[in-house]
């Protein structure tokens, strides 16, 4: 999943639906234990949601964090 959001172009990786799949990454990277790489990646798709002006994603983006928090 990393490779294949690394591949994208520029708009393409700036795009909303984008965040959504960077969300569902540091999902599965806090799950395994990943905490630097999921905060990375909820950085990014924070980014791209305030770079959109995306209140889906800013949810999403909020949810994620909250659950890093616990």
């Amino acid at each position: 999943m990393t490779a294949g959001l690394d591949g994208l172009d520029a708009d393409s990786a700036s795009a909303d639906w984008t965040g959504t799949y960077v969300c569902h990454l540091a999902g599965a990277q806090l799950a395994i234990g990943e905490r630097d790489s999921a905060a990375q990646s909820v950085e990014r798709a924070r980014c791209i949601a305030a770079r959109n002006r995306s209140s889906r994603l800013s949810a999403l983006v909020r949810n994620l964090s909250a659950s890093m928090d616990k």
